[in-house]
């Protein structure tokens, strides 16, 4: 987490990175191309704002957002990680 501070802080990057999001929140983007082959998310330990960037009209397949995880999930969060992929995968049998 420091060395992410540090980045942001040394390189005074902060303020551009702040400035995309807040761009992006307000701008009607298209983030994902459409597509017909079902997708899923699970987010875990993530901004809120993730799925107004990547689901803005709530028509993926299956979205999960979880409090607790982070980048490792497999590690971390391993029986939530599997539970999601288990919905995700179950109605497309």
């Amino acid at each position: 987490m420091l060395t992410t501070i540090s980045l942001y802080w040394f390189t005074r990057g902060g303020s551009s990175a702040a400035r995309f999001l807040c761009e992006a929140q307000h701008a009607d983007l298209d983030w994902i191309a459409r597509s017909d082959v079902p997708a899923g998310w699970a987010v875990f330990n993530s901004d809120p704002i993730m799925r107004r960037f990547m689901d803005p009209d709530h028509q993926m397949a299956y979205w999960a957002d979880h409090l607790e995880g982070g980048h490792f999930p497999a590690v971390e969060v391993s029986n939530m990680l599997i539970e999601d992929l288990r919905a995700f995968y179950r109605p497309l049998r």
